[in-house]
């Protein structure tokens, strides 16, 4: 079953891919002004914030068969929509069909392999990753061989056609929901507020750190560094590069490390990457290394945090994992804004990253000293 899984997260990946390159099209096709395109990213967003936190719950309420097909249903039909679509309102509704699609596979595929694969689904989930990484890095490829053929509606068109033949897939999935366990069990089923709140924290920081670092490549690339055109871009694909070799090490390093001690490892190593690309921006050569080692070093640490949220809530793993990849969505539109003003578009703003990574860090260890105190207590992580 996790298979299924494997194949959705490279469709998922392509649906991202396909996201970032039709951008453009999207624009011109329904005469949307280009200082207002954000709002197809923002109502993708939208989508993929409500389709974590619903499906998220549900997932620790029924069977995972029917949450699975909606969201691959979801993706299907709001790229669909996008290709029949005449006006920019039935647009805007479709990518929010879209991303909650998006979302629900997203929160979907990382619960029931945590479930699958416990107590120890870190190296699962490195290889989910590695998958969604494989379709993010040849979706774009795709997406922009069908756009020098035909047009943007075109391409929407097939990825529904593919989202649409995986639906039987998904119905084999076969995962009930943890069993209720109530105060009488002898089990404490209260929910910390602590923990909570450092997660939640870690993956905002986390999400919007890794976000904001490959949105102002380019810029830091172009600008800083003097790399012509298709150098600076090639940038882009460097980190990609370097998140999926991170992920593949990850496997087998989490069979071996605890996740914990990844978390801090992998921060550090992140704060160590941002502060030689800020001292040496002007040498390209440098620049470049950093920006394929920060990918390497992000790698592990989404698959490994996950992994802990998995084990410190094993009964509402559904509920709180997809509460924390919404809330991860916040840092999306906050890190890579705040680069914006602090590097005022001419250089990628990374003191803002290197002070993110610095805060990863103190979270980590956080997290770390939470989970050694509630495996002291004897509660379950």
């Amino acid at each position: 079953m996790i298979l299924i899984f494997f194949a959705g997260f490279m469709l998922l990946g392509i649906a991202a891919g396909l996201q970032g390159t039709a951008l453009a099209f999207l624009i011109e096709r329904f005469g949307i002004a280009p200082d207002q395109g954000g709002i197809f990213i923002t109502l993708f967003t939208v989508g993929t914030i409500t389709g974590t936190y619903i499906i998220g719950r549900l997932l620790d309420r029924v069977n995972a068969r029917v949450i699975a097909w909606v969201g691959v249903f979801f993706l299907g039909i709001g790229a669909l929509i996008v290709s029949a679509a005449t006006t920019s309102v039935w647009a805007f509704l479709a990518l929010t069909f879209y991303g909650f699609g998006f979302g629900a596979m997203l929160v979907c595929g990382n619960v029931l392999v945590v479930r699958i694969s416990a107590p120890n689904s870190a190296p699962a989930l490195n290889a989910l990753s590695v998958c969604f990484a494989i379709g993010g890095i040849v979706g774009p490829e795709i997406t922009t061989a069908i756009l020098v053929r035909a047009d943007v509606a075109t391409a929407y068109a097939i990825f529904a056609a593919a989202a649409f033949l995986m639906l039987p897939l998904m119905l084999r999935v076969h995962a009930m929901p943890p069993a209720r366990i109530t105060q009488t069990d002898g089990i404490d089923t209260r929910i910390p507020l602590t923990p909570i709140l450092l997660f939640a924290a870690f993956f905002m920081v986390y999400t919007g750190a890794e976000i904001g670092f490959t949105s102002w490549i380019y810029t830091q690339m172009h600008n800083i560094a003097g790399l012509p055109v298709q150098e600076a871009a090639r940038a882009v694909s460097l980190f990609w590069i370097g998140m999926v070799v991170g992920r593949l090490i990850g496997i087998p390093l989490t069979q071996r490390v605890r996740d914990e001690v990844i978390l801090i490892g992998a921060s550090a190593l992140l704060s160590i990457t941002v502060a030689l690309l800020l001292m040496f921006a002007t040498n390209p050569a440098i620049s470049m290394i950093a920006v394929a080692l920060f990918g390497l070093f992000a790698g592990p640490i989404f698959s490994s945090a996950l992994a802990m949220v998995g084990r410190r809530f094993p009964h509402a793993a559904g509920s709180i994992s997809g509460t924390l990849l919404a809330l991860g969505n916040i840092g999306v539109g906050i890190l890579p804004f705040v680069q914006g003003q602090v590097g005022r578009g001419i250089d990628g703003g990374y003191i803002v990253t290197l002070i993110a990574a610095l805060v990863l860090i103190a979270l980590a260890v956080l997290l770390a000293r939470d989970t050694r105190r509630a495996s002291l207590n004897r509660l379950p992580i």
